[in-house]
């Protein structure tokens, strides 16, 4: 394996990994708030902790290209950025650390690890698709979540994509472009122009604000006249038949835009840089619905996310099989990940700042296997994430100020009297029939 990489190696990193750590020595006494004490049949047969399974996606980054979309679409350049385009930033590490250390009071609060120094050797397992920014969210969250201990983050050798996290791509699963198609056009009553309804007005104001778009590259053929983005027509991009289906248009252009806004926003860049200073708080909140609904439609489809998902849930089943193994085991890779995973398992969350089902930039979908004291055994899956606001301002996270955190309910097997709680067999079958070879 490669020696490990480091962050950004940049000032301002150390300033603000500097006091981030001396922020959390001040803080380590205070816990954060968590939900009720789970409990099932009476309120003496509390359930304990015993796993939790983490897929994390990595903290924030440029766009993967400069420029994000045509230049066609915008009248002004987009605002530079400190690091290569799809690297993780400093603040992206440090938004990392935040969470990680909020993570590890947490465990300790419900009993599953100590409160300070190193976990067992083996209590933890980080698992990181081969980005640098996925790497680096890893380590940016152990340093948070158990400093100066010997955890190794384990990735692909090389630049290779990892299947854990590109089972499509890589032709792990059988996957089919035009089942894939159907079945996305099956949940817009056949219709591919029916895609961009629900964000219409969304589309509109993220036309205002790229002040789209610029006259002469607005020649090519087809083109409408009104050369806005919102009035593009949705089609399918082409794509080898056994790759992930794409979009062109207002869903394609237009999602990877709004989410150029949203990183720019948590990023902490001036206002003046935040959408050219014609986009508001409010505004990144109503365009994540653009990046939000491209994503439901072309990642959480049942056909579509099953085949995403599959490596990692039968991770989650290997780490909850048996009396040993991790405590803790975290995967960290990407929104289309998350999204797969939500989409198998018809999961949702809604966190502050973004649309309702948008991964949240370095947020986590989870599950924790608990135990009651009859020795029955549950499963509930949970989302954690700070809000825009909390990573924009690298905000500490305590009792006072706790990221969003929810139990979600699990339609595939959740009890009727708690739908979140699902009986560990009944959530072993569920996640099989969500399983494709």
């Amino acid at each position: 394996m490669p020696a490990p990489s480091r962050p950004p190696a940049n000032g301002r990193l150390r300033r603000w990994s500097t006091a981030i750590l001396v922020a959390g020595i001040l803080a380590g006494c205070v816990h954060p708030v968590l939900p009720a004490t789970d409990a099932h049949e009476s309120k003496d047969d509390t359930l304990r902790l015993e796993r939790v399974v983490m897929l994390m996606r990595h903290g924030i980054r440029p766009p993967t290209k400069l420029p994000p979309i045509e230049e066609r679409f915008t009248r002004q350049p987009w605002p530079d950025w400190e690091v290569p385009a799809g690297h993780l930033t400093a603040r992206g590490f440090d938004g990392a650390i935040l969470m990680g250390r909020w993570s590890r009071r947490a465990f300790f609060a419900r009993g599953l690890l100590p409160a300070t120094g190193c976990p067992e050797p083996g209590a933890v397992s980080v698992r990181a698709n081969t980005d640098q920014r996925t790497r680096e969210t890893a380590r940016g969250f152990l340093q948070g979540f158990a400093y100066l201990c010997d955890i190794d983050v384990a990735h692909s050798a090389g630049h290779r994509d990892d299947p854990m996290f590109q089972s499509i791509d890589l032709g792990l699963v059988a996957h089919d472009r035009d089942a894939a198609r159907a079945a996305v056009l099956q949940r817009l009553d056949g219709r591919l122009g029916n895609a961009t309804r629900p964000v219409a007005d969304a589309l509109a104001r993220l036309d205002a604000i790229l002040d789209c778009c610029q006259g002469p590259a607005c020649a090519p053929p087809g083109t409408p006249a009104s050369c806005r983005l919102s009035d593009m027509p949705t089609a399918w991009a082409e794509t080898a038949p056994s790759k992930r289906i794409k979009f062109t248009g207002p869903l394609d252009a237009g999602g990877t835009a709004a989410h150029t806004l949203l990183l720019e926003y948590v990023e902490g860049k001036p206002p003046r840089q935040v959408g050219w200073g014609r986009a508001t708080e409010a505004d990144i909140e109503r365009l994540s619905g653009i990046h939000a609904r491209e994503f439901d439609l072309l990642h959480r489809t049942p056909y579509i996310a099953t085949r995403g998902a599959t490596p990692i849930l039968e991770h989650v089943l290997a780490a909850f099989s048996g009396d040993t193994g991790a405590k803790v085991s975290l995967l960290v890779g990407h929104d289309t990940n998350v999204a797969n995973v939500g989409g198998a398992l018809d999961l949702h969350w809604h966190v502050p700042g973004y649309a309702p089902d948008d991964a949240a930039v370095g947020g986590a979908i989870g599950f924790e296997l608990l135990r009651s004291h009859a020795g029955q055994r549950f499963v509930r899956a949970f989302y954690q994430a700070q809000g825009t606001r909390q990573l924009r301002g690298l905000q500490a996270l305590g009792a006072g100020n706790p990221p969003y955190f929810v139990h979600m309910p699990q339609p595939l097997c959740g009890l009727p009297e708690d739908r979140s709680l699902c009986r560990y067999e009944d959530f072993v079958a569920a996640l099989r029939t969500r399983i494709v070879r």
